[in-house]
């Protein structure tokens, strides 16, 4: 709690930097599990042409390799400038924490390499994960990475680096790809170009195809006010947290700061019980009374407690006192006696 005091204190206090005219709409409550959508809106003098969300590119996969970073251009084949604001970083086979820094030049990056001359960093050592089960055919990405906002003119090409502190992944890519000339992912705005795998500032590895999201365009920017963490960017959030907590939205529109926030309610539903087994006599299963007044277990049972005398598989609809919101259990299985253990 005092985590959560200090952060939403910090918050508040910097709220009456921004002006009014956003909108995130009314607190909202949701089961453990759910996703909740939120949206910001902005309104008001000043704020024409400030919304629209933020989009991402996907690269290219390839087959999987890895080293400490990839060197890679951006190419904004848009008619107008564009916003990059954010990466995340792919894994085919690493999990786990994992640093990252994120550089950038403004121009082709193959003319500079071997020298931090004219790079600027912008996403210095931070803390992310690289998430379990990530295969060769089928990568997953971490959170997203943000960075201090770089513009891309229309028609220009920026050179980026991303490193990790452990191994991160990429691409080897096909024979005859041209290392910060060929597409490594494109829509109607950018291109992800080939690039090189190694250490920054001289990558050696070539041809190499980054794996990641590129975040760009204009909208909010969201944080998880608890944890501190950018969780989305858009005018549109949707998020799953696991416990109760509240959200932020920032949008920086013609000059001018915005912020709202909003208390996302997550109802738990775990039950709590006095055993798994049968083999000493009957269970007792206990709902959780915390926001909630009226249940129904799958036995049609309308109560908190439920006693046990049969073995099989256990969940309650809990309900809370208004009743406007239902939010079901996971399951619990009761067992005649023995319980099976899988090593």
């Amino acid at each position: 709690m005092k985590r959560l005091f200090t952060s939403l204190f910090i918050l508040v206090q910097t709220l009456f930097s921004f002006a009014q005219g956003l909108s995130v709409g009314s607190n909202q409550t949701i089961c453990l599990g759910e996703t909740v959508q939120v949206i910001a809106t902005l309104s008001g003098p000043g704020t024409s042409g400030c919304s629209g969300s933020i989009d991402s590119l996907v690269s290219n996969i390839g087959s999987s390799n890895g080293s400490s970073g990839t060197m890679f251009n951006v190419i904004n084949t848009s008619g107008g400038d564009i916003t990059i604001t954010g990466f995340s970083q792919g894994t085919f086979t690493y999990s786990g924490a994992i640093t990252i820094d994120i550089w950038y030049y403004p121009g082709d990056y193959v003319p500079v390499m071997s020298t931090t001359n004219g790079w600027t960093q912008v996403a210095t050592a931070v803390n992310t994960n690289l998430p379990v089960g990530a295969t060769a055919t089928a990568p997953l990405y971490s959170p997203v990475i943000p960075i201090t906002s770089v513009i891309i003119p229309a028609g220009a090409t920026y050179g980026f680096y991303i490193g990790g502190s452990t191994t991160v992944s990429y691409a080897t890519a096909p024979a005859g790809t041209i290392s910060g000339v060929s597409p490594w992912g494109s829509n109607s705005f950018l291109t992800v170009t080939v690039g090189h795998g190694g250490p920054f500032p001289n990558p050696t590895f070539t041809p190499r195809g980054p794996l990641i999201k590129v975040y760009y365009g204009g909208g909010a920017s969201w944080y998880d006010v608890n944890s501190g963490q950018m969780i989305g960017s858009g005018d549109t959030l949707n998020y799953s947290p696991s416990q109760t907590t509240f959200v932020a939205a920032i949008n920086s529109c013609n000059g001018q700061n915005y912020a709202d926030t909003m208390r996302i309610n997550v109802l738990n539903t775990q039950i709590s019980t006095t055993g798994l087994s049968l083999c000493n006599g009957s269970v007792t299963l206990t709902a959780p009374s915390s926001n909630f007044a009226y249940y129904i277990w799958n036995t049609n049972f309308p109560g908190q407690n439920l006693t046990v005398n049969t073995p099989g598989t256990y969940y309650v609809d809990c309900t809370t006192p208004n009743g406007n919101t239902t939010c079901q259990s996971p399951p619990i299985t009761i067992y005649a006696d023995t319980i099976p253990i899988s090593v």
